[in-house]
């Protein structure tokens, strides 16, 4: 029998978890997570550096640039992000020894009868938001109705999939799913996050604000210092605190969270004690810059800890919504130009692997022919598709990884002669409109991005393409790719083992007009519609990973983008007065779990 979304063990009972395919690890009762310490000491102040910057508290609204939407922030574990129904599948709180798993958290059961179609949530009674109001069953349908009508987000359009909500009492919720339902689906509405009616009533949600919204977490927003750093408080009567999903976390009396746009900075305030933990994102600087007196003198941790976990499918882009880009040749040749090999060997010093699929739980469906199921789903489109996609595994290019790429630079003025573009002099000319192709490339934060980019930049250069390389602040960055104004960028899709109806924002045709900076690719494409259209309604395990694979093989051989590296490691050093409870789970990273062993509450 195939897997499908299950509340454990009977569908008619209510249950402590939500799960996908595999039983959950953890039974009804349970103390506490096994990566966490549920004795660890309360107290201090953790200082965290974030690179970027911010301009709203907002998270949901789609307008400016909140923290939570800043690369580190969800990985440390600290945001402005409200709590939502159940944790574990979501941003908030994700589990990280399991997948596809959600526990009570503002729920603290749930029921699911898939015959019926309804799906159950019994709210604690406890739950409270900061103001001491209780979270009830109406605040729940008032989130779900807000998020689920904007044109954007995780939940956007999710209204379509539900036929109604009854609240037969403040702390009971059903959700009437229309059938057949996606398999994913209570899953997802169980990452819903409850927002205050109360306050949102009295407040324009639609707007961007550095005034700190009414939240029900463990931690509230202190202050500010706009754009700089947002200090957070524990809650001293949080309503969560002896849940199990909550025990040896959120150790810290309080936390803040410096942001700076340049990543040196950020190091070297690392390095001078004013930061107490340093994630590390440049291979080059692990290799070569921990040499100073924190490290010498055995105050500095170092440690690589080994991660099953896809944080994003990191690829250029490339913005189709440029005549030029449309063509399928252009965007091969230019993908070409790449040289993986040699930017691993002389700029990455090995740190990572070429990614290889959009998908993390399918990384084979590139390096594999189609399966039979795949091939019937691709039917319909064989005129369109590249008739290669049907009998061969994706081909990523393999060069010496000495900088020679005679044969890929051949290949590639081969591709644009076929559509028209020729090189005369230096340039790749066009030889009706004999205009030149030039490219805007567009990235934000400092010049560390740069060095690794400007290669591939040299290399289009060698087949006459002139490429503007801007570098913007992370606010600039996000109105640019709102306004759709870039050939190519480089962006992280925050997509899961098994994805969902993100898929529409970032690939569908009908989110191509949409100003939410998602929409990077601009795609129109039937097959895409087609397969994101049946990951999303698919009601068994083996239609949704079918479907999957097939999306994953058509975005390779379409060449919408050129997928880029992942690395195997959390690259962390810390200060030593810093603990952590010594088991790192598979799939997530979290300093949430850790605690000091000094008292080092001095307010900034």
């Amino acid at each position: 029998m195939l897997a499908i979304v299950h509340a454990e063990n009977k569908e008619s009972s209510w249950q402590h978890a939500l799960y996908l395919f595999d039983s959950p690890k953890y039974s009804n009762g349970f103390n506490a997570f096994d990566y966490v310490n549920p004795s660890a000491p309360k107290g201090g102040h953790l200082r965290l550096a974030v690179h970027g910057t911010f301009d709203t508290l907002n998270p949901y609204n789609g307008k400016g640039v909140p923290p939570s939407k800043v690369a580190a922030v969800l990985k440390y574990g600290f945001s402005e992000l409200n709590e939502p129904l159940m944790a574990g599948n979501g941003s908030y709180a994700p589990s990280m020894d399991e997948q596809e798993i959600a526990y009570g958290l503002i729920a603290e059961s749930v029921r699911l009868d898939k015959d019926k179609g309804l799906l159950e949530f019994k709210l604690n009674r406890k739950a409270r938001f900061h103001d001491g109001q209780p979270i009830t069953s109406s605040d729940v349908v008032f989130s779900f109705n807000l998020l689920a009508s904007l044109p954007y987000g995780r939940f956007a359009g999710l209204n379509n999939q539900i036929e109604n909500i009854t609240t037969p009492s403040p702390s009971h919720v059903i959700f009437h799913l229309k059938k057949p339902s996606p398999i994913a689906l209570p899953l997802h509405i169980a990452e819903l996050p409850v927002l205050p009616e109360h306050y949102w009533k009295n407040n324009d949600f639609h707007k961007t604000t550095l005034t700190p919204p009414l939240l029900s977490g463990p931690y509230k927003i202190n202050r500010i210092a706009a754009g700089q750093w947002v200090e957070l408080v524990k809650v001293n009567d949080y309503w969560g605190e002896a849940l199990s999903v909550n025990q040896g976390k959120y150790n810290f009396d309080r936390v803040t969270l410096y942001f700076y746009r340049d990543l040196n900075m950020a190091f070297e305030a690392f390095k001078g004690g004013n930061v107490d933990v340093y994630q590390e994102v440049q291979a080059k600087n692990w290799a070569t810059g921990y040499n100073f007196n924190g490290v010498k003198e055995g105050n500095v941790i170092r440690q690589e800890i080994p991660h099953k976990m896809s944080y994003g499918t990191r690829a250029y882009v490339f913005n189709m919504r440029r005549p030029f880009l449309q063509d399928r040749n252009v965007r091969q040749a230019i993908s070409l130009m790449l040289d993986w090999n040699w930017t691993s060997k002389a700029i990455f010093y090995n740190a990572y692997t070429r990614t290889k699929s959009y998908f993390p739980r399918i990384p084979e469906a590139s390096l594999s022919k189609p399966s039979a199921a795949e091939s019937q789903l691709l039917k319909p489109f064989s005129e369109t598709l590249p008739p290669e996609l049907f009998t061969s595994p994706f081909p990523f290019q393999e060069t010496p990884g000495n900088g020679v790429q005679h044969p890929q630079r051949r290949q590639a003025l081969a591709l644009l002669k076929q559509s028209g573009w020729q090189l005369k002099q230096g340039k790749l000319i066009h030889s009706v409109t004999h205009q030149p192709m030039k490219l805007a490339f567009i990235h934000y934060g400092d010049s560390q991005f740069e060095r690794i980019i400007f290669p591939f930049i040299q290399s289009l250069k060698t087949i006459g393409i002139e490429v503007t390389l801007s570098r913007t602040d992370l606010t600039q960055y996000y109105r640019r790719l709102k306004q759709h104004n870039f050939d190519m960028t480089q962006f992280i899709y925050p997509l899961r083992h098994h994805p969902g109806e993100e898929l529409m924002d970032f690939f569908h045709s009908s989110s191509v007009n949409n100003n939410d900076g998602r929409s990077l690719m601009g795609i129109r494409d039937p097959a895409v519609d087609y397969l994101i259209e049946q990951i999303i309604n698919a009601t068994d395990k083996n239609a949704l990973e079918t479907a999957t694979t097939a999306l994953n093989r058509v975005l390779l051989w379409q060449h919408y983008g050129i997928l880029n590296w992942n690395g195997t490691t959390h690259r962390i050093a810390w200060w030593d007065h810093l603990k952590n409870p010594g088991k790192f789970p598979p799939y997530g990273f979290s300093l949430n779990t850790w605690w000091t062993e000094k008292n080092n509450s001095i307010s900034r």
